[in-house]
């Protein structure tokens, strides 16, 4: 059975931790509310609502879809998928094979719980990569690689620019 827990932001117990937001996730009688950096809500019987989404993520949401129905694309990898919000859009707008590659070991635990709920109620699954990512690393190739969580590091390895509209330029 699904159990909600709580984790710790501890560097000693979790020294690859990116966010500082503690991430969880809690069952209600309405569904699962995952909580930290990225937080939605998926229902038991739809999954997730993207009327419920921030606008940054409904547009991935739009695009997603379009790719899947006008292109044909059936497959996304999630690079730095932090609690796995991009991944539960692939799964609603239906790619076929939806992949998460996730280095913080709290997040990879609120991953795999949303993962066993999601299971539990039939909405799909995502095959969870635990991995540090080195020049070396194989990854799954996929349709779609989607890797939103590369901002924070360019922005935060390049902080001497002071606008990420300077790093991009």
């Amino acid at each position: 059975a699904f159990k909600p827990f709580t984790s710790s932001r501890s560097s000693s117990e979790n020294a690859f931790a990116s966010q500082s937001e503690r991430g969880g996730c809690r069952e209600s009688e309405d569904g699962l509310l995952v909580m930290g950096y990225q937080a939605y809500r998926l229902d038991p019987e739809s999954g997730l609502n993207p009327k419920r989404l921030l606008p940054k993520y409904t547009g991935l949401g739009v695009l997603c879809e379009k790719l899947v129905t006008e292109e044909g694309h059936t497959s996304l990898l999630d690079v730095g998928a932090c609690l796995g919000l991009a991944s539960q859009i692939g799964l609603k707008v239906e790619f076929k094979d939806v992949a998460a590659v996730e280095h913080d070991k709290e997040y990879l635990h609120v991953l795999h719980e949303v993962n066993e709920w999601s299971a539990a109620h039939g909405l799909g699954q995502v095959t969870i990569h635990d991995c540090h990512v080195t020049p070396e690393t194989k990854l799954p190739p996929k349709d779609l690689v989607l890797g939103l969580a590369l901002v924070h590091w360019l922005y935060s390895c390049t902080s001497d620019f002071g606008s990420l509209f300077k790093i991009v330029e």
